[in-house]
């Protein structure tokens, strides 16, 4: 296959099919779950932006350090485990 068929092909797939939520988002999402928090609610109140936990939980974005770090002052979840994961 050309290089340039093959690149386009990769970057339509990246664009298009959905990721699925990494192992860090799938934590987050039972600690809120568990302590019946929504999504909404914990965007509030630790100043996350709704947008950036969307992405978390739709896998089009990974944890950051500033996100882990107000995570784990929000429900507890070490910071470094989010990270790693």
């Amino acid at each position: 296959m050309l290089p340039a068929i093959r690149n386009f092909l990769v970057a339509l797939s990246i664009t298009l099919l959905p990721h699925p939520p990494t192992a860090g988002a799938e934590l987050i999402a039972d600690s809120l779950e568990h302590d019946k928090i929504t999504a909404a609610q914990a965007t509030r109140d630790r100043e996350i932006p709704r947008s950036r936990l969307c992405d978390i939980f739709a896998g089009r974005k990974g944890v950051s350090t500033d996100t882990a770090l107000r995570i784990e002052r929000y429900i507890g979840v070490p910071s470094r485990v989010l990270i790693l994961l």
